[in-house]
């Protein structure tokens, strides 16, 4: 029977990956996943009512 090798990992992109998880901030990612999918989505809900809240300013200051 044959022996099938592993390809090397890429060191390029592991080094990649690590230079880009030091900017994340694991605490919000891990406060997140406790919440139910319920919940997650009121989160998303209500994001999604700023940002409307927020482009409708942005019109109505460009209109002035």
């Amino acid at each position: 029977m044959r022996s099938v090798a592993k390809p090397e990992p890429d060191r390029a992109a592991d080094l990649e990956v690590e230079a880009y998880k030091a900017g994340i901030d694991r605490t919000l990612l891990e406060r997140n996943l406790k919440l139910s999918v319920e919940e997650r989505f009121l989160q998303l809900m209500e994001l999604v009512r700023f940002a409307e809240e927020l482009r409708a300013a942005g019109k109505r200051a460009a209109k002035a």
